[in-house]
């Protein structure tokens, strides 16, 4: 018989019948028992008057019971006194400020691992110390061995200040109980105790009233709502006496006295969600909210405020709830799930599918389950990764750092003997003062005009490009008509996936959420098939490529291109770091092609990038060199540069791709911005002059890239043909 894993789980406070925490690990740790293993909690500041000293099979010990003083070595005296009942020590309060209690179990053989829940990631505890100890502080935090991250946005923040190899993503899950199919008798008896109308449509909220969980906001929505059978039931306590009283001092001043209903505390928050009909959700910040999943398994619908890396990650937008950025969409929601009861229970049921597939308690036990076993295994290690452990796959932009392996690039196999090839992409998109950045962006497109001026002249030169198409683009009837002309005249249609401009909008309009790849992939989806449709309603054919906007595409990109049907991505930027912005770093990338998702996969056809800079000639190396040094920011001592004629001069493009030619690329990309045809759209052409040299470089460079180096010009469908049919491969070609 197997030894089990003696975990002893460490609190500041638990509260078992009152707080979220403790009522969710008093469930999960019987199912975890199950799996041979066996559960203390230690409380540091509460007491055994607040709770039973034994909850189920778990063990509940109270630190101020059992020492009266020395506090700040009682927990350090505790562990050693108890180390023989425990393995393992899981922190869900940060307590031991000193890291000492946390040293001491590791010099003692036992594994220790740290919950992540809501504002506790590694980043966060490093800056709750003062500035001159943090050093010393991330150098303590590697008594730590794993941290756990209870949502995809505690996941990403955890990645900041460790590495990926001691994070790992665990969600949270729902009761059985909470898994049994909803009750029509329940329901009706709980609306008659409340004095409500069958016809009445309830919006449930469950939660604390307190201002992290924004009751007010709700009031608000409430207030907008006309139609008097809408309700608000409040389930929870006045955490807040303060803002308490202000929530009622709306509910009264806004004559909703009638219309919302304070519930108070609950040991059965189940009867309400068999009772209402929309959850909605208002909080400002939350690490994981199990309501959610609670809601959804009753076969709710959604109704909630943003939550970064959470509730992208969570829902799918219009399938299984809706999320909204401000109180105008946020009572459109509302206003519509009203209005259609069908689409309630439609998207109810979707959700209840869901969270049953994905989220039950059972299924989350064995994760834990899992990693507890692995940190056994490896207690005197300076850390453990986690990857072994089965949980769905999350990545953003900040995992392209890794490489070409963070989306498992192959190389494309292409001839040396092969005459260069030249793929033309514009990004063709609405026209915004890039010094303000994305929320300038309404959607102007007036410098489409000056696009077909440039494709007569490339039509005449046999370098017809791709035009890599932004939603306001193709929506708006006055560009819609340029590009179809166009179309017609051979040019190839892509996707430009600009999040801020691609409907549905939900998400802040900031630097993080301007890149596609930060995105849940559920919501990237939703946008990216909206985006498809219209692009391929103008096309009036299937369209086969992508690049997204600001190059800021992730592995969860790809698998969002790979489930659509899109098979040429051109969105990677080699030798550009986007990370201080939230976006990729692609300085370990090169400019070759790759297949993603093995061979006959998506084609990447990267932008073009060589290297420049002061120190890059120190080095030895020529301007437009191929090598890549990763640790070196761009802009600095090494310079990357586009192959394009925005910020590079002739002389520079001829450069990079002569050296990139010499070094073995056979596949280039000249990329930029159609609204760098019009003056002052872009920084690059100011006036009516500089938009005659900006073609004029163009026309210069194709004709160089012709005649010197005897090249063509391909579309990406073309050269993707080419490839699978073997004609570019140094196989074919050598025989």
């Amino acid at each position: 018989m197997n030894t089990p894993i003696r975990i002893l789980h460490l609190y500041r406070r638990f509260y078992p019948d009152y707080t979220g925490d403790g009522i969710y690990y008093s469930r999960l740790a019987p199912l975890m028992a199950a799996q041979c293993t066996e559960h203390i909690v230690l409380c540091t500041e509460t007491s055994g008057s607040e709770s039973p000293a034994v909850l189920g099979n778990m063990v509940v010990r109270y630190l101020l019971n059992e020492q009266e003083r020395g506090r700040f070595l009682n927990l350090q005296r505790w562990l050693w006194k108890n180390s023989d009942c425990f393995d393992v020590l899981h922190i869900h309060t940060h307590v031991s400020w000193r890291f000492s209690a946390y040293i001491l179990c590791r010099l003692m053989g036992k594994s220790v691992i740290f919950s992540c829940s809501l504002d506790d990631s590694p980043g966060d505890l490093i800056k709750s110390y003062r500035r001159s100890a943090r050093q010393i502080v991330s150098i303590l935090m590697r008594s730590i061995q794993v941290f756990v991250a209870i949502s995809p946005c505690l996941y990403f923040m955890s990645l900041k200040a460790v590495s990926h190899n001691r994070v790992i993503n665990i969600p949270q899950g729902v009761q059985d109980n909470y898994l049994e199919s909803p009750s029509n008798l329940i329901r009706n008896q709980v609306r008659q105790k409340l004095n409500l109308k069958e016809t009445d449509v309830l919006l449930l909220n469950v939660g604390s009233i307190c201002d992290r969980k924004n009751t007010i906001f709700l009031i608000e929505v409430l207030r907008q709502v006309k139609d008097q059978s809408v309700k608000l039931i409040l389930v929870g306590p006045d955490l807040e006496e303060g803002y308490a009283k202000q929530v009622d001092k709306l509910i009264e001043e806004y004559h909703l006295t009638n219309r919302v209903l304070k519930i108070g505390f609950s040991s059965q928050p189940d009867l309400y969600y068999k009772a209402c009909d929309i959850l909605v959700f208002s909080s400002k910040s939350e690490g994981f909210s199990n309501v959610y999943l609670e809601a959804m398994c009753h076969a709710l619908p959604v109704v909630t405020l943003y939550l970064p890396g959470l509730v992208d990650h969570l829902f799918d937008f219009g399938r299984t709830g809706f999320f909204s950025r401000d109180l105008k969409t946020f009572v459109e929601h509302v206003e519509m799930l009203v209005a259609k009861p069908d689409l309630r229970q439609r998207m109810g049921q979707e959700g209840r599918s869901y969270v049953l597939e994905k989220f039950g308690l059972g299924y989350v036990a064995q994760l834990y389950v899992q990693l507890y076993t692995q940190v056994r295994q490896s207690a005197g290690t300076e850390s453990q990764s986690p990857s072994t452990v089965a949980i769905p796959l999350i990545t953003d932009c900040s995992m392209v750092s890794i490489g070409p392996k963070a989306f498992d690039i192959i190389d494309v196999d292409i001839s040396l003997n092969l005459q260069p090839i030249l793929n033309i992409v514009i990004d063709t998109e609405a026209e915004f003062d890039w010094d303000k950045g994305t929320i300038d962006d309404t959607g102007r497109v007036s410098a489409i005009n000056e696009l077909p001026r440039l494709i007569d002249l490339l039509g005449t030169k046999d370098a017809l490009p791709c035009l890599a198409i932004d939603f306001p683009v193709a929506t708006t009837t006055s560009s819609m008509e340029i590009i179809a002309n166009l179309r017609k005249q051979g040019v190839e249609l892509g996707i430009h996936l600009q999040p801020w401009t691609t409907p549905p909008f939900a998400e802040p309009i900031d630097s993080r959420h301007s890149f596609c790849g930060n995105l849940g992939p559920m919501f990237e989806k939703t946008k990216l098939l909206k985006h498809k449709d219209v692009v391929e309603a103008l096309a009036g054919t299937r369209v086969r490529t992508f690049k997204a906007g600001r190059y800021g595409a992730s592995a969860s990109t790809y698998r969002v291109l790979a489930s659509v049907g899109i098979d040429i991505d051109l969105s990677i930027s080699p030798g550009f770091d986007f990370s201080n912005e939230d976006g990729p770093d692609w300085r370990r990338f090169s400019s070759s092609p790759g297949w993603v998702g093995g061979v006959g996969g998506i084609l990447t056809l990267p932008t073009t990038s060589g290297f420049d800079g002061l120190g890059w000639r120190l080095a030895g190396y020529p301007p437009g060199s191929a090598p890549i040094l990763a640790g070196l920011k761009a802009g600095h001592m090494i310079r990357a540069q586009r192959l394009s004629p925005e910020g590079a001069s002739i002389q520079d493009m001829r450069c990079i791709t002569t050296t990139l030619f010499a070094s073995g690329l056979r596949i280039f990309t000249l990329s930029f911005h159609s609204p760098s045809l019009k003056p002052g759209c872009t920084p690059y052409t100011k006036s009516q002059a500089d938009v005659g040299e900006f073609i004029k470089t163009i026309s210069t460079y194709i004709d160089f890239f012709k005649a010197e180096l005897g090249g063509r010009v391909m579309l990406p469908t073309d050269i993707r043909a080419a490839i699978e049919a073997g004609h570019l491969s140094s196989q074919l070609i050598s025989k």
